[in-house]
């Protein structure tokens, strides 16, 4: 649990770092590549609204080794493999940040999982939509995984579930992944 809330911690920090109010242009220099997307499902805490919606988040931080915004994998001494997943959208403050081992390079069973996402909507008629989820207290699962190890490339399919998010109901993230992480080599 306190893993998950230093990822939450870190996620917030490169967001908020990340967006200068002043200023239309990131402070950090994003890329594009890949895309994580997904469909959020339930209500809103007030359970006034239903909540239907969609987002695609494509840019990352190249950076440096360590930062929480930059996706990569490193093999370690035992074969295994540490990899992280992570796309922003700079724009509205968004962010998905997907974090798993593998047994080794053929494995396609992801292990040690842990998903967040952060989503924001601020064009509803005047009202702003804030909502995360993550994997901790939640059900998750994936499928159609797959991990490239010579391209870094790593696709697939994941349902997040429960109501240990932001609104306190029960909502359902559906979506998939399809991007290509760099290996750390030390």
């Amino acid at each position: 649990m306190k893993s998950a809330f230093k990822v939450l911690l870190m996620a917030v920090a490169i967001i908020v770092f990340a967006r200068c109010s002043d200023d239309d242009e990131p402070a950090l220099e994003y890329r594009q590549q890949g895309f994580v997307k997904g469909t959020i499902a339930g209500t809103t805490g007030s359970s006034s609204a239903i909540i239907n919606e969609s987002f695609t988040y494509s840019q990352y931080l190249p950076g440096l080794y360590g930062e929480e915004g930059m996706s990569y994998y490193e093999i370690n001494d035992d074969g295994s493999i540490y990899a992280r997943v992570i796309r922003h959208d700079v724009n509205t403050g968004g962010y998905v940040g997907f974090y798993f081992t593998l047994d080794d390079e053929n494995d396609v069973t992801p292990e040690d999982v842990y998903y967040i996402v952060i989503y924001r909507n601020n064009n509803l008629d005047g009202k702003a939509f804030d909502f995360s989820i993550s994997s901790s207290g939640n059900d998750f699962s994936i499928s159609d995984f797959s991990f490239d190890i010579s391209s870094g490339r790593t696709k697939g399919k994941y349902v997040l579930e429960g109501s240990a998010n932001s609104t306190g109901k029960n909502a359902t993230v559906t979506g998939e992944f399809d991007v290509v992480i760099k290996q750390i080599v030390y």
